[in-house]
């Protein structure tokens, strides 16, 4: 469900960066830094709908 949500959101971009996670989830940007697991300062969409859960 949540991946729909991200899905819609973005469309078909699929990487998404340190700045897209911070205004999709409202977080600030040392709170998605901890929190999420970037690589290359990316990360996926199915890897941030897994970890928002």
């Amino acid at each position: 469900m949540e991946l729909e949500r991200i899905g819609q959101r973005f469309g078909e971009k699929n990487l998404l960066s340190k700045k897209d996670v911070q205004r999709y989830t409202g977080l600030c940007y040392q709170t998605v830094n901890k929190r999420f697991q970037f690589k290359e300062g990316k990360i996926t969409q199915a890897d941030l709908a897994r970890q928002l859960v």
